[in-house]
């Protein structure tokens, strides 16, 4: 529990620093900002409680997670439909740029920095990490949309879906257009990085902390 507590009191001033520079003062959307700040604020109540009433944290840790994850998804899809700024056209021409952007538009990114620092149980994370990956899943249009909008994306889009071709084998016909090479890219980076991931990782420090006691 003592992770939780470290992770939340991060989370929460670096959320509210991003909010306040981001959707507030530089775009110009207090109605958005206002709602981004649902997620530090669902942490700092859940840091509150961890320290105050430890022995209901532990109790329903898992649900309290699991409701902190589904709040950076939601914040995160929220701004890829209305964010005002379009992360994508600072691309400069990097695939490995274009799939953090993408991951950070899907909640990726919250999903696995919170699955790891939290190390949930894999059994409950089999479930849950899944759950969380159709909204993400469901909002990949918007998030291409934004792509196939900022100047030049196609070409590192074109370099991601290549390596990732590479890797794979039969990712996707050669000459597969842009935006449905999007959809398949950010499709890959929810399945692998926001599910498949973090459950390797945390199978793996479960097997780990056994073999330890």
């Amino acid at each position: 529990m003592a992770l939780d507590r470290v992770g939340m009191h991060v989370t929460v001033p670096l959320w509210v620093a991003l909010i306040i520079c981001k959707p507030l003062l530089t775009e110009r959307l207090p109605w958005y900002a206002l709602r981004c700040m649902a997620h530090p604020a669902l942490t700092a109540a859940l840091a509150v409680l961890a320290a105050r009433r430890p022995d209901v944290y532990i109790r329903h840790r898992e649900l309290c997670v699991a409701a902190s994850m589904a709040t950076t998804q939601l914040v995160a899809i929220d701004g890829t439909f209305n964010g005002g700024i379009n992360l994508f056209d600072r691309h400069g021409n990097s695939a490995a740029l274009v799939l953090l952007m993408m991951s950070i538009y899907n909640g990726v990114v919250g999903t696995l920095a919170t699955a790891l620092y939290t190390c949930l149980l894999h059994a409950f994370t089999a479930v849950l990490l899944p759950a969380l990956a159709l909204a993400p899943l469901l909002s990949g249009g918007a998030i291409c949309r934004r792509v196939m909008r900022a100047p030049g994306a196609d070409v590192p889009l074109e370099e991601l879906f290549f390596w990732l071709d590479v890797v794979h084998g039969g990712f996707g016909p050669v000459r597969t257009p842009p935006a449905e090479q999007c959809l398949a890219v950010t499709t890959w980076a929810v399945l692998v990085l926001g599910v498949a991931l973090p459950q390797v990782v945390l199978c793996r420090l479960e097997r780990q902390r056994r073999a330890e006691l």
